[in-house]
This record gives structure tokens, sequence and C-alpha cells, in this order.
């Protein structure tokens, strides 16, 4: 399981990423654009699923991916658990503040769920997917 547990959170990885193969059952995200909300939170919502179900008691982090001066990147700005239809909500009241360093932009996000047990004992493999950020 420990090829399961491998999660790159100092350098992100940009596209899909689902399995490992060690006896874990596949899993997605599915990871619409984060949108700002009429308050000016910035809203993520993903959802986790394996075969279609949806996954309960998983803990999703989120990351910026980045652009600029220095090249790629992107930091954890978060995380959330998944509910019972395996959604998991993170909204930041700061919006895209401290998503990025000076001198970059804030390009997309990342979702990543790390392929550990979730709360009902269940084991699935790691999964990650970027998504968009909507322009305030």
């Amino acid at each position: 399981m420990a090829a399961c547990l491998a999660l790159a959170s100092v350098t992100l990885v940009a596209g899909t990423t689902s399995g490992c193969g060690n006896g874990c059952a596949d899993s997605s995200l599915d990871t619409p654009s984060a949108r700002f909300d009429d308050d000016g939170a910035l809203v993520f919502e993903v959802r986790l699923t394996s075969d279609g179900d949806p996954v309960e008691g998983a803990t999703i982090g989120f990351y910026s991916l980045t652009r600029g001066e220095q090249g790629e990147g992107g930091h954890n700005i978060g995380s959330a658990e998944t509910d019972e239809d395996g959604v998991a909500r993170l909204v930041r009241e700061q919006g895209l503040q401290d998503m990025a360093v000076p001198g970059q932009e804030v390009t997309g996000y990342q979702a990543a769920y790390a392929g550990l047990s979730t709360d009902d004992g269940d084991s699935y493999c790691e999964a990650r997917e970027d998504g968009t950020v909507e322009t305030p």
C-alpha cells in the first residue's frame, strides 16, 4: 500500500492520476470549475467516486496551480472531507489571496486524494485531477 500513499505535495503533477494497483479500489475525482459566490468567497466542490459510487469519509487536499517568473508551482490551500455523496467542499473566504507568491498567477487548482482508507475502512487508490478557477 506504500505506493498508494505517494502524493506529490511539493511538486504538483499536472493532469489526471488514478489507481495504484496494490489491492486498493480504483477511484476518480470530478473537478468542476471553482467559482466565486455572491460574497466573494472562492468555492471548490469536487466529487470522489469508485466505480461510479460516491466515496464517503475521504480527505481531499486542494492545491493551487500557478505560473509566472519562477516557472510553474503551487501549494496546499486546504482540505475537506467527502460527504455521503462523495463531495468535498472547500470555501476560501479570502478568494484568490495567498494562492500564489508574488510574480505568479493562479492558473487553476488540483484536488488530490492520497489513497488512504476511508472512515468505513475501505481502501481506495490515489486520485488527482486538475480544475479551473473562474475569474471574479
